[in-house]
């Protein structure tokens, strides 16, 4: 399996009672953006194949410009380490609505 966002499960950020967290819920921009080379390199060949497709890089909505983060808002923003949770879908979908000028 390709590890393609974070590289681990975000869950382990989370502090409990005697487990203190073994991560600071963020991840050099540089590093998450290398984890995704490949990916970006097989999206980037679609859209150079097809022309009517459009990318929406999502980067943004989850990093500044030096780290990526984990946790938004005081909420997750991925389920484990490849896949956004139910909130960062609803970030990405309000910038689709956004970019599509749809209002809410």
């Amino acid at each position: 399996m390709v590890r393609l966002l974070i590289g681990f499960n975000p869950k382990t950020c989370l502090n409990r009672l005697f487990i203190p967290s073994g991560y600071n819920c963020k991840l050099n921009r540089g590093n998450y953006i290398k984890r995704q080379q490949r990916y970006r390199k097989i999206i980037e060949n679609l859209a150079k194949n097809y022309k009517n497709v459009k990318i929406l890089d999502p980067e943004d909505i989850f990093c500044d410009d030096s780290y990526c983060y984990l946790y938004k808002d005081g909420k997750i923003l991925y389920s484990d380490d490849d896949h956004v949770s139910k909130y960062g879908s609803f970030l990405i979908a309000k910038k689709i609505r956004s970019l599509l000028n749809i209002r809410e």
